[in-house]
C-alpha cells in the first residue's frame, strides 16, 4: 500500500526477546521482513523500563535469557546479510545507499536543531530542548538549556556505535590530534578477544563486540 501510494524509501522496525519469542519465531519474522524489501530495518531487543505499567507485569510472562538474546541478534545480523543489507550502527541495516541520515547526524557527533514542545537540538558545542508544553512554545517561551556536548569522548562514545567506528583522520580533522594512545592501550584486551578491531583507519567494535557495547566503551573512554 505504500509503494502504491509512491514511497520507495520504506523503513521497518523489528523487535526482539519478546516474551515467549524464539529463534523460529524470529526466523519467520525476518523472512516475512526481508520479502518485502524495505530499503532500511532497525532491530531492537525489548527493554523493559522501571516504573512502567510493563514492568508492573514482568512476572505475568516470561522473557528469553541473555544468552537467547544475544543468539537472536547475532540471527539479524547474519540474515539480513544473507539479504543484501549492510549493517551499518549497532542496531541498523540498510541496502546501499539507503542508510539514515537523520541518525548518522547523531552518531557523527554533528549539529541538528529541533523545533517545536519536547525538540531537542545540538547548536556551537551547546545542548537546548524545548519545554514539552505546547502553550509554552506557542507564547515563545525561551528553550532549556541542556549543558555542553561534542567533546571527543562523546564523540567517540557515538561514533563506536558504527560499524565504521572512530576514524584517526576524521578525530584529527575535527580534535586536531590523534586518537589517544592510552584508548589503543585500554583497546588491547578487546581486541586480542575479538570484540574490537585496530586496522590503519582506527578502532571499531566487531558484531561480538556490540552485544556489550556499553561495558567496552565505559572500560576504554
Amino acid at each position: 500500500a505504500v509503494r502504491c501510494a509512491g514511497i520507495d524509501n520504506i523503513n521497518t522496525d523489528i523487535m526482539f526477546s519478546l516474551p515467549s519469542q524464539t529463534p523460529s519465531i524470529l526466523a519467520k519474522t525476518l523472512e516475512f521482513v526481508c520479502k518485502q524489501e524495505p530499503t532500511h530495518i532497525s532491530a531492537y531487543s525489548l527493554k523493559i523500563e522501571d516504573g512502567t505499567p510493563f514492568a508492573k507485569m514482568r512476572d505475568s510472562f516470561v522473557l528469553p535469557d541473555e544468552d537467547t538474546d544475544a543468539d537472536m541478534y547475532l540471527q539479524i545480523c547474519e540474515v539480513l546479510a544473507s539479504y543484501g543489507y549492510n549493517h551499518y550502527e549497532i542496531s541498523n541495516f540498510a541496502k546501499d545507499g539507503y542508510e539514515c541520515r537523520h541518525n548518522l547526524k547523531y552518531w557523527r557527533c554533528e549539529e541538528y536543531l529541533g523545533l517545536g514542545p519536547s525538540a531537542h537540538s545540538f547548536l556551537d558545542g551547546k545542548r537546548f530542548y524545548y519545554d514539552r508544553d505546547f502553550n509554552a512554545f506557542m507564547n515563545g517561551n525561551s528553550p532549556i538549556g541542556d549543558g555542553f556536548g561534542g567533546d571527543f569522548t562523546e564523540y567517540a562514545m557515538l561514533n563506536l556505535r558504527l560499524v565504521e567506528g572512530l576514524n584517526e583522520e576524521k578525530v584529527f580533522e575535527r580534535f586536531g590530534h590523534n586518537i589517544p594512545k592510552e584508548i589503543y592501550d585500554k583497546s588491547l584486551i578487546f581486541i586480542d578477544n575479538g570484540y574490537m578491531i585496530k586496522n590503519e583507519n582506527g578502532l571499531a567494535l566487531t558484531r561480538k563486540g556490540f552485544l556489550v557495547s556499553n561495558s567496552i566503551l565505559a572500560e576504554i573512554l
